[in-house]
């Protein structure tokens, strides 16, 4: 089976174009926030491409690590999920006040694998579920 080498992907170029022409309607001077799993970076690499091509201002990309979740679902207490990051909450919404549409978030379908879940602390979910 051959390996998709997705930075190269023509279909994976159409659909950044797709997003930030159409999806995200990017205006020249627009800043852009990207939020993604590391997973994502060829697409994000990809919309940012588009996005400057667009004449965006600045394109910043936040990415998560499905492996520090998992680490966090593990070992974390449990009163750490009542915490956001204020700071990172505060700097997107400050992007989408100034920049209107200027926002991509692309969720996995699961932030942690199926194999990882049985490692998770029970404790922690049965806290999340109160």
């Amino acid at each position: 089976m051959t390996k998709m080498n997705w930075d190269e992907s023509h279909a994976l170029d159409k659909l950044a174009q797709l997003s930030i022409k159409t999806g995200v309607a990017l205006q020249p001077g627009q800043d852009l926030l990207i939020t993604a799993p590391m997973e994502a970076a060829p697409l994000v690499r990809r919309l940012a491409h588009h996005a400057y091509k667009a004449g965006a201002g600045l394109v910043t990309p936040f990415y998560t690590d499905p492996e520090i979740t998992l680490a966090r679902y593990q070992h974390a207490a449990p009163e750490s999920f009542d915490k956001t990051t204020d700071w990172l909450l505060r700097a997107a919404l400050a992007v989408i006040t100034l920049n209107a549409n200027s926002f991509v978030e692309l969720i996995p379908a699961s932030p942690i694998n199926p194999e990882s879940r049985q490692m998770i602390n029970t404790e922690i979910i049965n806290y999340i579920k109160l």
